[in-house]
């Protein structure tokens, strides 16, 4: 890549040596690409630098551990009210639910009730190498593709991705055994059945990982029976700047001599 791929006009406001700069930083940037899938089509680009991604019906593409949480709660109360279970509760909305809430938060809801936890973050892995090799997990954004700037006349945006693995804990709480036994059992076979609901989302992966060893607890002098389930999620991050963000970074930096 040489100045003649810059707008004249850039090279001209930048100057050589600075021109050079910005080139060998968008190099960089693109050395990464063949890493990682395209981009699929129907991006919105967001003022905050993220990106959100739509395919029909106005479905997004979810990029958080945060939107994970939802789109299980999701799964759950859609399939409790389809399969009309005992554990559906009425919400403050009049909606009948299954009650789902965030580890800590256990102690405001009279069990039987799901408990989501994230228990580990890292990198995400990806490429060949051995999943728990730091050298096969993506520690920097990585370009995904690069686009016409909408906006402004010869420009570029830059869309970049970057990949996080979790270990969740979805840990079911009944007030017997048996019944935590019984919620257990359809909590799996709902996330199993709708496993295409998360993907269609824009999740990555959501692997079953392991059950961990069943557990009690006393709250309120009541004992709660708990049915800890682990799954391991990879997620990707979409955050795009264009050239003009370069541009600018490029004149406030101060040169070597």
């Amino acid at each position: 890549m040489g100045l003649n791929n810059l707008p004249e006009s850039l090279v001209k406001e930048l100057g050589e040596e600075r021109s050079n700069l910005m080139i060998s930083v968008i190099e960089g940037i693109k050395q990464e690409s063949s890493k990682l899938e395209r981009l699929p089509a129907n991006m919105t680009l967001l003022k905050d630098g993220s990106v959100k991604l739509g395919e029909g019906r106005g479905n997004t593409k979810f990029a958080t551990i945060r939107d994970l949480f939802t789109l299980i709660q999701n799964i759950l109360n859609a399939t409790g009210r389809r399969n009309k279970v005992s554990w559906l509760v009425e919400n403050a909305n009049g909606e009948k639910v299954i009650p789902f809430v965030r580890y800590g938060q256990e102690e405001e809801l009279q069990a039987p009730c799901v408990v989501f936890k994230v228990n580990k973050g890292t990198p995400g892995a990806f490429g060949k190498g051995p999943e728990h090799s730091p050298s096969a997990r993506q520690r920097n954004p990585a370009l995904k593709t690069v686009i016409a700037d909408p906006e402004q006349a010869d420009s570029e945006i830059y869309i970049m991705g970057q990949r996080f693995d979790y270990w969740i804990e979805i840990d079911v709480q009944a007030e017997t055994a048996h019944e935590a036994d019984r919620m257990l059992s359809w909590v799996e076979s709902a996330l199993s059945t709708n496993m295409w609901y998360l993907k269609y989302s824009g999740v990555l992966e959501f692997l079953f990982s392991e059950r961990k060893a069943d557990n009690t607890k006393n709250v309120e002098s009541r004992r709660i029976h708990c049915r800890p389930l682990n799954y391991y999620v990879q997620l990707e991050h979409l955050s795009w700047y264009r050239l003009g963000v370069l541009k600018d970074l490029c004149l406030t930096l101060e040169l070597a001599t």
